[in-house]
């Protein structure tokens, strides 16, 4: 009869740079009614931009995750099928060599030199009231400035690099019931950022991929969430008769104050015989 064994791990961590995955957690896509455009057609600065009412009626309308190059697209200013023959060359803001993106910076005469906008309101039912709500980016390609209801979030000195997660708590930002707005000034990879790049078989967009790249998204939970839970398996060798499981999870305080309580655990129909009591600060 084999024997399990099991040690459980908990790693407890602050800040606002991670990914949600508790299933416990409700999440609100923030995929549909995003606006799109140049800041060199904005004369407005992100305060207003985030603010709810502004007139984003110019703006080219957009799904997210989506790069600038393909709303561009998708709203016909560019209406040749960029994937077909020659066509990614005539676009403006293209390279002097499809393969030279790592030594050209964006030519003078791109659109994409500047930042572009990304902008969407959105509501929080009533029903989340209480709740702690977090705003999570999956993907921003290369730096950004975040604001939200007309208070800046967070700025590209610490939004930067396209592979990176992001999650703020905007709890004591956001009005239940009522529309929210939030605003995202997005920064082209320059040449001498670590961020996505092409070769000559696979030539490179001229907007280097800028933009709202993977999914944004709301989450709703209590104040303690647990994160990246995972299980290491070690196998008594060569009889395989006893595995040794070690239990890692991380658990996050979302709020500013001590937190205690009890974690429970079971793998299939095994349960631990004891809980774990843990304080977070």
């Amino acid at each position: 009869m084999r024997r399990i064994t099991g040690i459980l791990i908990i790693f407890v961590l602050g800040g606002i740079y991670s990914q949600q995955s508790s299933a416990e957690v409700n999440k609100l896509m923030l995929k549909h009614g995003w606006s799109v455009q140049s800041s060199a057609k904005v004369k407005e600065g992100g305060e207003a931009i985030s603010k709810v009412g502004f007139n984003a009626q110019t703006w080219y309308p957009a799904t997210v995750p989506n790069t600038v190059l393909a709303v561009l697209t998708e709203n016909r200013v560019y209406t040749d099928d960029p994937y077909f023959g020659m066509n990614l060359r005539k676009i403006p803001g293209n390279f002097p060599k499809p393969f030279d993106t790592y030594v050209f910076p964006k030519t003078f005469n791109s659109p994409f030199r500047k930042p572009w906008w990304y902008r969407t309101e959105f509501q929080i039912p009533d029903e989340y009231d209480g709740k702690r709500i977090c705003l999570h980016f999956n993907g921003i390609n290369f730096k950004a400035n975040i604001w939200l209801n007309g208070k800046k979030l967070a700025d590209s000195e610490d939004v930067s690099g396209p592979f990176r997660v992001f999650e703020f708590d905007i709890t004591e930002l956001v009005q239940f019931g009522k529309t929210n707005a939030l605003a995202v000034e997005v920064f082209a990879p320059t040449g001498q950022d670590l961020a996505i790049n092409w070769v000559d078989w696979n030539p490179a967009p001229p907007d280097k991929n800028m933009g709202l790249w993977r999914e944004v998204y709301l989450t709703f939970s209590g104040p303690v969430i647990l994160r990246y839970p995972a299980v290491l398996t070690d196998l008594e060798v060569p009889s395989l008769a006893e595995a040794h499981l070690t239990a890692l999870c991380e658990v996050k305080n979302l709020t500013a104050q001590e937190v205690s309580g009890i974690l429970r655990g079971a793998i299939g129909d095994i349960k631990p015989e004891s809980c774990v009591n843990f304080v977070i600060l």
